[in-house]
């Protein structure tokens, strides 16, 4: 088996994603978006896509020229029956090319907060109710049709979809490190009712070892169905 990973900014990196494949022996390329000539791989050259964050939005193609063809890449590998991780800005480009409505949300959700889990009897992981992963989103998207959604939040209704059985679109980030707030600081961040303070994301780095289990469990799911 080998994967593929997505990054679109230096900022948004795979996380602890990297940490994942180096457990499971999985080699990976990456095609890093931000630098010049970036390549998208042959469909048969990976079984496993993962789709990173990042700081633009789906429907900021003038801007980002790359993001037209990277769609209709992942909507290719879905299709090919890859299996497929996206996170956050991941989630919200699968949801787009599966044909769901993504755009602005109705707030910022910024920091450690809880979602509902309801998991699909086909993943058989350990069962568990509430997960409090790390966000950052101010984009949100819908669940495509035939999807199973299987995460909720107060502030946002749809948090994450099974695609059959070989692909999941996550709003968050299950694969956020301790590392990952350091760089927020009141100046940088936006306003609302769901927007934590650096200081309180920084003690909720205390969650981040519970959630990369989860996130672990859920990635060999994927793998070994």
């Amino acid at each position: 088996m080998k994967a593929h990973i997505l990054q679109h900014t230096r900022s948004t990196t795979p996380g602890s994603t990297i940490e994942w494949l180096r457990s499971e022996n999985i080699p990976f390329t990456v095609t890093r978006f931000f630098e010049a000539n970036a390549l998208l791989p042959s469909l048969n050259s990976f079984d496993f896509l993962i789709i990173c964050g990042g700081e633009m939005n789906v429907d900021e193609e003038d801007q980002y020229p790359w993001l037209r063809a990277e769609k209709d890449f992942i909507k290719s590998a879905i299709e090919k029956n890859k299996k497929v991780v996206g996170l956050c800005l991941g989630g919200q480009l699968m949801a787009e090319a599966l044909g769901a409505h993504v755009g602005k949300h109705k707030t910022w959700e910024v920091g450690w907060w809880p979602v509902q889990l309801k998991l699909p009897p086909t993943l058989k992981m350990t069962p568990l109710n509430i997960l409090t992963p790390f966000q950052y989103h101010g984009y949100s998207f819908e669940t495509p049709k035939g999807a199973f959604r299987f995460a909720s939040s107060e502030a946002c209704e749809h948090q994450a979809f099974l695609w059959g059985q070989n692909a999941i679109g996550f709003q968050f980030h299950p694969e956020s490190t301790k590392q990952w707030v350091v760089g927020c600081s009141e100046e940088n961040l936006p306003s609302g009712a769901y927007v934590q303070t650096p200081q309180q994301m920084t003690a909720g780095n205390q969650l981040q070892p519970e959630l990369q289990r989860w996130y672990f469990e859920i990635l060999s799911c994927l793998k070994n169905p």
